[in-house]
């Protein structure tokens, strides 16, 4: 999440920098038979591509706002701006969820099992679900019913230091609520 915060942050460092649609680490066919590859394919390159562009597109508008001279701010649509953080907001949400999604997947034949007995995630798991099995049938129980732009998520809640499956809304980010 901060290297792609560092690049929205990066987007006002310079006026030619923009948020960009991020490379796959895998070819669109890589996940069959798990994603089809031309469901990844139309996700990525249109679906993300969309949230991207938008989020450009707002950004350059807002940028606008700030830009002006001091006769234009007396004339400031308040309304417009709030229009703009809105859809800078859910396009920001769209683009950073979707790039923790594509660097969370990756061909069968490189998906290990679940970490081993000693490792801080499975005593959290064990601890939390009793195993793997309960952790993704209780994930599977809360996140299938989900449909549109939302999100189903295993998050770390930064507060309690313990897991927790979330459900996110309109393309909600994870951070503004504590949890990674």
């Amino acid at each position: 999440l901060s290297t792609i915060s560092k690049t929205i942050f990066r987007r006002f460092a310079s006026e030619s920098s923009k948020v960009a649609l991020p490379e796959l680490k895998y070819g669109y066919s890589d996940l069959e038979p798990v994603l089809s590859g031309k469901l990844l394919e139309l996700h990525h390159k249109k679906h993300h591509q969309t949230y991207v562009n938008n989020l450009n597109n707002a950004l350059d508008q807002f940028e606008v706002i700030f830009h002006l001279n001091t006769e234009a701010k007396s004339n400031f649509d308040y309304n417009k701006m709030a229009g703009l953080t809105q859809t800078i907001k859910f396009n920001l949400g769209g683009h950073i969820n979707h790039s923790i999604y594509w660097e969370n997947l990756a061909p069968m034949e490189e998906v290990e099992d679940n970490p081993g007995e000693d490792s801080t995630l499975t005593q959290h798991v064990v601890k939390q679900f009793g195993s793997y099995e309960n952790l993704q049938e209780e994930l599977s129980k809360k996140t299938v019913p989900i449909q549109g732009s939302g999100w189903g998520w295993l998050a770390w809640d930064n507060i309690s230091k313990s897991l927790r499956i979330v459900e996110t809304p309109n393309q909600e980010m994870l951070a503004p609520h504590g949890l990674t």
